[in-house]
């Protein structure tokens, strides 16, 4: 009775580690599912993009700087240069090309 008992116990310890095993299975499916929903919607974005690529200034802009003013401008302009015949509103005219208007 003794060996039908302990033959019991191990089978019973052997179906809790099957179903610990199963459990665990069961959680790296579901983690493995997660990751090929994300890289199936990953590969939609990058195909999408492929097809429909966005222009290149919106790939790669040009980044912003700031500009000095007017007047500090032409002062190191004419430091520099001393026989510069720009005026102000020549200097004005350049900056306002540098940030794309019409002007």
């Amino acid at each position: 009775m003794q060996a039908a008992n302990r033959a019991k116990h191990e089978w019973e310890e052997a179906f809790k580690e099957s179903e610990i095993d199963r459990q665990n299975l069961a959680r790296e499916i579901e983690l493995h599912r997660s990751i090929i929903h994300q890289l199936r919607g990953e590969n939609e974005e990058l195909a999408e993009l492929k097809q429909n690529p966005p222009p290149a200034i919106e790939q790669n802009p040009a980044p912003t700087i700031e500009l000095p003013e007017p007047a500090d401008l032409l002062n190191r302009l004419k430091a520099r240069r001393k026989k510069s015949k720009a005026d102000l509103a020549d200097v004005e005219a350049i900056l306002e090309l540098l940030e794309g208007g019409d002007g």
